[in-house]
């Protein structure tokens, strides 16, 4: 893609070089952990319980397969992660439901599984250029580097932002440390 008559690359190496994220692989694997997870059909109960309040789970289809997790039914750290995913990993307009495989990716966030960020967001840009009615997402990652006036790399824009994100990320752990320390009263 061109930006200012500059190409930008989306491809996973050049997004975890952008996004300063190392893919950690397990020796003799080729895929990090939350790859192989993925890939794999777990549990729903499993999942659900990890994130959902007690007694709540997957709404089902007319087959009893696991369908979605209403955002209500979830705790407040899924409920977290849930709105995180949905407006900075994959992209949708629909933001109320998760479905099981946004319920795999919640799942490995909360249980600290390694992630190839890269690959989820050049995935995801790739998914959305080939469907005329998708949602436009990820501008950050298009137009950041080229936010001055001829071209050059801006790191003003990306101070701000930094600086921003820090805050809210203190905040975020300062609360999520509150949520997990009344859990194990």
């Amino acid at each position: 893609m061109r930006v200012k008559g500059h190409l930008v690359k989306f491809d996973e190496d050049t997004l975890n070089t952008f996004l300063k994220t190392a893919v950690v692989l397990e020796e003799g694997e080729n895929l990090c952990t939350y790859s192989r997870f993925a890939l794999l059909r777990p549990d729903p109960q499993e999942l659900a319980a990890k994130l959902c309040i007690p007694g709540r789970g997957f709404e089902l289809n007319a087959d009893g397969q696991p369908l979605k997790i209403l955002r209500k039914n979830m705790t407040m750290l899924a409920q977290t992660w849930s709105v995180l995913s949905l407006s900075n990993l994959i992209r949708t307009s629909h933001k109320s439901d998760v479905t099981l495989d946004r319920a795999k990716l919640i799942y490995g966030i909360i249980m600290k599984m390694d992630m190839n960020l890269g690959y989820l967001i050049s995935h995801q840009i790739s998914r959305i250029a080939q469907h005329d009615k998708s949602r436009l997402g990820f501008l950050a990652v298009a137009t950041c580097p080229f936010a001055g006036e001829r071209g050059e790399p801006h790191g003003c824009a990306f101070q701000r932002r930094k600086d921003a994100r820090s805050h809210h990320q203190r905040l975020f752990v300062e609360n999520i440390g509150k949520i997990e320390g009344n859990r194990s009263k």
